[in-house]
């Protein structure tokens, strides 16, 4: 059941903040400077402490850099990077089979805009997102597809008492973003691979992208520590198989460390390698 039970996201809702970006006419060649921390009301801090410099979209998605895409959730604004993660499946009630129901939650949308902060925190995936890991990996397969989403269906058919199978036609898919918007976050994910966060677990064989996170759950471990969950949501293809994936390591350090790793090892044993 942990597929349809919510937790914190973290980095993985980038995806939605690049989407959204693209979709306002926002250039995947912009520029910002990181420096290793941006003042939002509150000082929000980079994974890497000294910062990444001056970067563009494709490599602040890549090694995942918090301060950049807080200074991009400003331009492009609350309600538009609200809106596509509505419309990718993240908020909300949905039915997948009989009486089988996930939920997920973006906290809400007035808080969000009215607070430099909760905006900055909404742009890394902190604060009130709360989604499952089936979500995740439906926000990355309307990336995989060319930018057309397809709510959760579990069930293909009913046999009734005759012994006859009946089908029943599966969901209709629904275009979230261009084409274009989803090959360039295709780009971004295929290269967190190459010089990235998850530059250490590239599968041997196919094509794959995807996304690391490590999540802030705000409960505290045994050890005094602060609990995390770590992610790594990705997409592999391999000799005309298609998957979404979305791994889940719960009280795991970091995405690269702990999901990547599992992400690498599903699909190499996909390909056989």
């Amino acid at each position: 059941t942990r597929a349809i039970c919510s937790y914190n996201l973290g980095s993985v809702f980038k995806i939605c903040v690049a989407a959204a970006a693209l979709e306002a006419g926002i250039s995947p060649d912009e520029k910002y400077c990181c420096t290793g921390s941006i003042d939002c009301g509150n000082v929000f801090c980079c994974h890497k402490k000294e910062g990444h410099g001056e970067i563009d979209m494709s490599e602040a998605f890549a090694k995942s850099c918090n301060t950049y895409f807080i200074s991009l959730a400003c331009k492009v604004g609350a309600d538009a990077i609200y809106d596509f993660a509505c419309s990718a499946g993240l908020a909300g009630e949905q039915t997948i089979a009989g009486n089988m129901t996930q939920t997920g939650s973006l906290g809400a949308l007035f808080d969000i805009k009215e607070s430099a902060s909760a905006l900055a925190n909404f742009a890394i995936g902190q604060g009130n997102i709360m989604v499952t890991p089936l979500q995740v990996s439906l926000l990355v397969n309307s990336v995989a597809n060319g930018g057309v989403y397809f709510p959760p269906f579990l069930v293909s058919g009913f046999c009734g008492a005759d012994g006859q199978m009946k089908y029943t036609k599966g969901t209709e898919g629904t275009r979230i973003m261009s084409k274009q918007t989803a090959v360039l976050i295709s780009q971004m994910m295929t290269r967190v691979f190459e010089d990235g966060t998850a530059a250490e677990s590239a599968p041997e064989r196919g094509f794959f992208g995807g996304k690391t996170a490590t999540a802030e759950t705000g409960w505290t471990n045994a050890d005094g520590s602060l609990g995390k969950n770590a992610w790594f949501a990705g997409f592999y293809e391999f000799e005309g198989e298609r998957y979404s994936v979305a791994v889940l390591v719960e009280g795991g350090k970091s995405g690269a460390a702990d999901a990547a790793p599992v992400f690498k090892a599903f699909c190499d044993a996909l390909s056989g390698a």
